[in-house]
């Protein structure tokens, strides 16, 4: 077994290493892992056209990847309402009776040795194979804190116990809060997070989606417990490279936090099934780019593939573990197992790395699940781009902050510390609304004589824009009325006082 780290990220490949299915990665101190990862989202949700007769296929794929070494597995409470989990737990069972039985074929054969001096050395004599010697497999799977779950750490502990019961087992490999839109701070969550880990109930905790901002304070709450934040679980891949850009990825290694990347082929753009002509079903909502858009990259995926004798998604996939970070990737046949592992035992060259760059999308964030990687640095500039909209008090624009893609208002402000004391004040109290049809806040900004209030890119558009856009079918008219009563309760229940106007209505990306 090789255990492949650097001094300050242990679940990385170093930068000259070669990933292999006997490479072992650490998260959490502890927790030793191969470098690729098999999401089961697929594996009990309707999502994915999941029935039952599915059943023999997973069974079969997950005998292929344990054979393979690939015995990593993320799934969670979610997936299906639990169904997920439940055929997991099924699964483990197997695994266990298929080790006893590798045990047992162990026994016979050291029971039938012979010796020189004997013809049959005594099974008593002799140490038996043991249900121990052999991987047994790895379970990551994960909490998600609706916003009405406010009652921590008990309503993580009762969801995290629900977990076990579905999987079968005493204690969770590894646990994760599976996005940042808790109502309850970070340190609250956190401090959840530390109670499962005390009373033995998960073996290493993470977290998933979360900012560079978030991930610090998360990590410095379980710090104060001497726990280590083992990894965060983001969508990363060729089709977003934001988290590398931002210098998110460089941020969660120096603070020794692995990043796992899911939708690392990007839900089955880059493995080369899709095409301009045969685009992929629109439920694939990561990443959800048009084909023709992807021609560039694909065709350099495909050229690299033919000079690595390789398949165009072991292209892909080693390329995310070339960046640092350990990719997740479905796989519901055995066949799509072994296709998956061709990604290991060899690495892209600099100047293959280099031409993927190239073509490469760098991808956004969402309002709701993906925090925006904000430089943490107040000196960072902020550009300014195209016009928006205007108002009374400011105008809004398209902005680039770093990397990251955002809007801002810009407003002019007089030098009285009273006046930029109370913005900094307002914008405090709207940072804490989390909501998927309200805009996020993030900073405000100094920049010379006029202050940027920073806010996310309303990607699918406002409520404005809807109503100019034309004639509105029934349905959509509806869809969207739900949209502004959820998003005004929430405002109702937090007792903020808003200035709600069309303009600042955010349609979620359902619409």
């Amino acid at each position: 077994m090789t255990t492949l780290s650097n001094p300050q990220a242990k679940g990385v490949i170093t930068v000259d290493g070669i990933p292999t299915k006997d490479t072992r990665l650490i998260l959490g101190g502890s927790l030793k892992v191969p470098p690729l990862c098999i999401g089961t989202w697929a594996w009990g949700d309707s999502t994915w056209d999941y029935k039952e007769e599915m059943v023999k296929d997973i069974e079969e794929t997950w005998d292929t990847l344990e054979d393979l070494g690939v015995d990593f597995f993320d799934t969670a409470e979610v997936y299906g309402h639990g169904e997920s989990e439940l055929n997991i737990g099924r699964l483990l069972k197997r695994s266990h009776e298929r080790r006893q039985a590798k045990s047992a074929q162990a026994t016979t054969a050291t029971a039938t040795t012979t010796d020189a001096s004997d013809d049959t050395v005594s099974a008593s004599t002799t140490k038996a194979g043991d249900d121990d010697d052999y991987p047994k497999p790895i379970v990551a799977t994960k909490f998600l804190p609706y916003p009405w779950r406010l009652n921590y750490p008990t309503c993580l502990l009762n969801s995290l116990k629900g977990s076990m019961e579905r999987l079968g087992v005493d204690s969770i490999d590894y646990y994760q809060i599976h996005g940042p839109i808790h109502l309850r701070s970070i340190e609250v969550v956190g401090e959840a997070l530390a109670e499962a880990v005390k009373q033995g109930l998960v073996k290493a905790v993470g977290v998933s989606n979360y900012s560079t901002a978030e991930l610090e304070r998360m990590h410095a709450t379980l710090a104060k417990h001497g726990i280590q934040l083992a990894a965060n679980q983001i969508e990363f891949s060729l089709l977003r490279r934001l988290p590398e850009t931002s210098g998110h990825i460089a941020k969660c290694h120096e603070l020794g936090v692995a990043v796992l990347s899911y939708s690392s082929l990007g839900m089955g753009r880059l493995t080369g099934k899709y095409s301009e002509a045969n685009p992929p079903p629109g439920k694939r909502r990561f990443s959800n780019y048009p084909m023709k858009q992807l021609t560039p990259l694909l065709a350099v995926i495909e050229r690299i593939a033919k000079e690595q004798d390789t398949t165009m998604s072991a292209v892909a996939l080693n390329w995310v573990i070339c960046k640092g970070a350990l990719p997740i990737v479905g796989a519901r046949t055995p066949d799509q197992a072994r296709q998956n592992v061709k990604c290991l035992g060899w690495r892209l060259t600099e100047q293959q790395i280099a031409d993927l760059d190239k073509e490469a999308l760098i991808g956004n964030n969402s309002l709701f699940w993906q925090h925006a990687y904000l430089p943490s640095s107040p000196t960072s500039r902020l550009h300014y781009g195209n016009l928006l909209g205007a108002g009374g008090h400011g105008s809004v624009y398209g902005a680039r902050w770093g990397c990251q893609q955002c809007a801002a208002k810009s407003f002019h402000v007089s030098s009285s510390d009273f006046h930029k004391h109370a913005i900094q004040k307002e914008i405090k109290v709207l940072q804490k609304l989390k909501h998927r049809n309200i805009i996020q806040f993030y900073r405000t900004h100094e920049q010379e004589d006029r202050i940027g209030l920073i806010m996310a890119l309303a990607e699918k558009g406002t409520l404005t824009k809807a109503i100019k856009g034309g004639t509105m079918d029934w349905p959509t008219k509806t869809r969207i009325a739900h949209e502004i009563a959820r998003g005004l309760e929430y405002i109702r229940q937090l007792r903020v006082m808003s200035d709600s106007k069309p303009a600042q209505i955010s349609l979620c990306k359902t619409r």
